[in-house]
């Protein structure tokens, strides 16, 4: 029997290197999302940090917080 998941991943990926960070949702509500993007970007340096596009999704409604 199926039992679709609510889970699922936010990942970070440079356009040019491909290289990947991933965190695990279990839910796809704005406020779990933003966490989940603050938590990966811990891991880059802000210096090599230019832009982030994300899609039109209401997960990314908080988007301006994430800015900051």
């Amino acid at each position: 029997m199926y039992w679709p998941s609510k889970h699922s991943l936010v990942t970070l990926v440079d356009r040019k290197s491909r290289f990947t960070l991933a965190a695990k949702v279990i839910n796809r509500e704005a406020k779990t999302v933003e966490e989940a993007v603050k938590e990966i970007l811990q891991f880059i340096p802000k210096e090599k940090l230019l832009t982030i596009t994300s899609h039109n999704g209401k997960e990314f409604s908080q988007w301006s917080s994430i800015a900051d």
